[in-house]
């Protein structure tokens, strides 16, 4: 009985081991699958983080394009009498990104910078080399040229240049056809022994040494080029502490005339912003805030909304851009389709709109689908662009075509002391005509049944930039006003009072208001009554704008209808 007893005991020990090891197993096969999960969607995000920072840095580079041509034009218009360039002459800028793919599949994202000049009119002939001079500052044209670059790549365009990278420079000289009668080289750039170049597409080489006469278009040209190049390799403190190639490119027009004798500069640098996307996925996974990436999407289809986004940050004519206004209402789209289920056919975004535009492919559009939806459509309408006030301090949007402002004026106020444009009474009246009255929006569509109607207003209608300078100085009532008065339906949360700053929230690439919109969204996937949403936006706002010294308090306008109910409507 006890041999029985020891065998039965052996045995429960056997199947246990065998027990234990088979969960063990499973315990590690579970254990792997969850590394592997954990993996890919650490993959996912890393993949989401980069494609993030590489459209940060594509806005990044396209805002510098913007900048350094504005900068160009106030620089070239400033210059002193004697290097003025000729009124139909143009610099001509190019800031961009340049994708390489090669062989092996791999992408390389280069930056290029490319600066040129062209006036094809003979009397401009004083911005262009003198017959037989070779050096970069006798020619208004090329000298600026210089000058422009030694300043945009130190300042504007520094964070593409951050050194330790190879760039290829391909310097392009031209020379006419007029005949050489022997021009004294002076040695300024050494001597030159079978040095390789190509001229015209042909390589060859050139030799030239000190005290040397100049005999040939060839080698005056060359010259040309060569000082371009000393002045960028002896000045330009960004192109050091890199691998520089240069080329020299050069040319011979059949033509005579000084027109002709021009120099160009291309800068390719190569991979400059690894290190820099490298940085912000990393900063990315620590924070994991940003409400640009991994967007969570609802399962429920809120089919009973339609909305307008309008998207105003390049204008045409007088006002400057608003900055982040297309990465804000982008964002805003993205969240309307995943976090608050719309349709995609149910948004229209208008970028960049004009009143007509704004008027006959936005109000319209929904008035039409309010009617054809029996008024049981939940109207969403967000707004980003400049704003501006009316002397009772009633707001207006600024679609981007008008045109009151001149152009002179506007850049008059682009001076270094960043004086404002006064406005006087006849000026603002006439601007007003030209804007969109945000009253009568909402009065619009008291005639047209809705079950609801929500503006999102991410603008400023004081007359300041998002940067907080001043643009326009105009007369307003200062006193107490009636404000907006609204019968209808309409629940408008705004930014700031209308007499109050709006201010771009920098670190975040968005308006203050819009991102904390967003987030407040996000966190609760759109459940979330009007009353609490409109809370933590004015306090998350109020509290980081006070923080960064750019107080902005949102504040919500109600109609008639709903001022004792909006507190419970919803977005979905």
């Amino acid at each position: 009985m006890k041999e029985d007893n020891t065998f039965l005991a052996k045995t429960y020990r056997v199947k246990l081991a065998i027990l234990v090891l088979l969960c063990s197993v499973f315990s590690l096969q579970t254990m792997a699958q969850n590394y592997e999960n954990i993996s890919e969607r650490e993959e996912w995000k890393n993949s989401d983080y980069r494609t993030k920072a590489i459209n940060i840095i594509e806005k990044e580079v396209e805002n510098s394009q913007r900048i350094i041509n504005r900068k160009a034009e106030r620089i070239l218009l400033n210059l002193p009498l004697q290097e003025k360039l000729y009124d139909e002459g143009k610099v001509i800028i190019k800031s961009e990104i340049v994708y390489d793919t090669f062989s092996s599949g791999n992408i390389e994202m280069n930056y290029l910078y490319e600066i040129s000049y062209q006036c094809v009119n003979p009397n401009g002939d004083s911005d262009d080399y003198p017959s037989g001079s070779y050096n970069y500052s006798e020619s208004n044209s090329c000298r600026a040229i210089c000058n422009l670059t030694k300043q945009f790549l130190e300042e504007d365009c520094k964070m593409f240049l951050p050194g330790g990278k190879d760039i290829d420079i391909l310097i392009t000289s031209t020379t006419d056809a007029q005949a050489i009668a022997g021009i004294p080289y002076k040695g300024e750039y050494g001597d030159f022994r079978y040095t390789p170049v190509v001229f015209d597409d042909i390589p060859t080489r050139l030799t030239l040494f000190t005290n040397d006469v100049i005999t040939t278009n060839s080698e005056l040209a060359f010259l040309r080029a060569q000082s371009v190049k000393n002045f960028l390799q002896t000045s330009v403190g960004t192109l050091e502490n890199n691998n520089n190639m240069y080329e020299l490119e050069t040319w011979q027009v059949e033509e005579v005339g000084s027109h002709y004798r021009r120099s160009s500069i291309r800068i390719l640098v190569h991979n400059p912003f690894d290190e820099i996307i490298d940085a912000m996925v990393q900063n990315m996974k620590t924070t994991d805030t940003d409400i640009d990436i991994n967007i969570p999407e609802t399962a429920d289809l809120n089919k009973n909304a339609f909305v307008l986004i309008i998207s105003n940050e390049e204008y045409q004519h007088s006002f400057p851009d608003v900055d982040y206004a297309s990465n804000d209402s982008e964002i805003f789209r993205e969240y309307c389709i995943k976090i608050l289920g719309i349709p995609e056919r149910h948004i229209r975004l208008l970028e960049n709109a004009s009143k007509s535009e704004i008027q006959k492919d936005g109000i319209n559009w929904l008035k039409d689908l309010m009617k054809v939806t029996n008024g049981t459509g939940n109207i969403i309408i967000y707004y980003i662009g400049h704003g501006i006030v009316n002397y009772e301090n009633l707001p207006y949007i600024v679609p981007t075509d008008v045109k009151s402002l001149t152009t002179t004026k506007w850049g008059k106020a682009q001076t270094e002391d960043k004086e404002a444009i006064p406005l006087s009474k006849k000026e603002l009246t006439k601007l007003l005509e030209e804007c969109i009255s945000l009253e009568e929006i909402c009065t619009d569509f008291d005639n047209v049944p809705s079950n609801s109607l929500t503006i999102f207003c991410d603008a400023g209608f004081d007359g300041k930039l998002r940067n907080g300078n001043t643009l326009l100085n105009f007369q307003r009532n200062t006193g107490k006003t009636k404000g907006m008065r609204l019968r209808g339906n309409a629940v408008i949360f705004c930014a700031a009072d209308f007499t109050k700053t709006v201010y771009g929230f920098n670190e975040k690439k968005h308006g203050f208001f819009t991102y904390y919109l967003l987030k407040t969204l996000r966190e609760n996937m759109g459940n979330i009554d009007y009353g609490q949403l409109f809370d933590e936006i004015k306090d998350a706002v109020s509290f980081e704008s006070s923080l960064q010294g750019k107080q902005q308090i949102p504040t919500i306008v109600v109609g008639g209808k709903v001022k004792d109910s909006w507190q419970k409507h919803k977005l979905k």
